[in-house]
């Protein structure tokens, strides 16, 4: 077991055989290598508030056991609490520890079937934030974690660590990530918005703050700049844009409107050369919530200026 100090970057869930939910943590240690951090230490939960009837409560929550398919949500624990604050006022409650952050939403939907007249909280919280609130984990803030060395070769990182425990330690803080902006350009066949089904790109564009830039299109022209990268086609473009993400491997990927047209828009278009979007550490993945959608790659904080 080993003692080691990184800066968390960027945060995922990964579920293991049995469904349990493990707490993924992308990071660079202080001496800059890449460590993804695996914590199994905490289970989603829940509170509830009943007006009566406690431990009765407490002993029917722990026969939830609800299967969809070859997936199935229940209860591990449910513990009485006294004295949690509730709209500010110390009261009664049931803390409700479940087996998947995906069971919160059913299993809460299985209570309110069974018992009348009770109150929830901290069901809404995602589970990822709420491991940071527990944990007491500042992003981009030095962080110590105890555990044993893994070879995730899987996830693309220098190494993993099984944590045994992680803690905040000291005020330093991660002032100089590796930041990649990009943005994209559409062949536009009408003077209109881009038709993704229809609409090719014809040119992505980089830079990084190191000074790293490149340009990359399928439309030729005669240039003495260095940086400007001719491909055969729109494919090859696509295969490309992923490429040089993969090859510079940064903390952010910056970009202004990227969740709502820039990534999608890509992705889209992959879609119709049956090309994978696969990056070290996943696929990209689009993602809507309320009226603002987002994009995701796992390892890597995509940061949408515009928003």
């Amino acid at each position: 077991m080993q003692k080691i100090k990184f800066f968390p970057i960027d945060f995922g869930v990964e579920l293991n055989s049995s469904g349990k939910a493990i707490i993924q943590i992308f990071g660079n240690t202080i001496d800059g290598k890449k460590i993804c951090v695996f914590d199994s230490t905490i289970n989603p939960y829940f509170f509830v508030i009943p007006k009566q009837n406690h431990e009765e409560l407490a002993d029917k929550s722990l026969d939830i056991n609800i299967v969809n398919g070859e997936e199935s949500f229940y209860v591990v624990d449910a513990t009485i609490i006294e004295g949690y604050k509730f709209n500010n006022k110390p009261v009664k409650s049931i803390k409700v520890v479940v087996n998947t952050p995906k069971a919160i939403k059913i299993v809460k939907k299985a209570i309110e079937t069974k018992i009348v007249n009770v109150e929830f909280a901290e069901s809404d919280i995602p589970f990822i934030r709420r491991y940071i609130l527990d944990k007491k984990i500042t992003p981009l803030g030095l962080t110590e974690v105890e555990g044993d060395i893994v070879d995730r070769s899987d996830i693309r990182v220098d190494f993993g660590v099984n944590a045994d425990s992680i803690q905040p330690f000291g005020d330093d803080f991660f002032d100089n990530p590796r930041m990649l902006a990009f943005d994209i350009e559409v062949y536009i066949q009408e003077k209109r918005y881009p038709i993704k089904e229809r609409d090719p790109l014809v040119m992505v564009s980089f830079f990084g703050n190191d000074g790293f830039k490149k340009v990359i299109t399928w439309k030729k022209f005669k240039t003495n700049l260095d940086y400007i990268e001719f491909v055969d086609d729109e494919p090859s473009l696509i295969s490309r844009f992923v490429n040089v993400i993969n090859e510079y491997n940064p903390d952010y990927l910056v970009g202004y409107f990227t969740d709502g047209f820039d990534l999608p828009y890509i992705k889209a278009r992959a879609s119709k050369y049956e090309l994978k979007l696969k990056f070290r550490n996943s696929r990209l993945k689009i993602s809507k919530h309320g009226n603002y959608g987002y994009a995701k790659i796992k390892g890597i904080v995509h940061l949408d200026v515009f928003k």
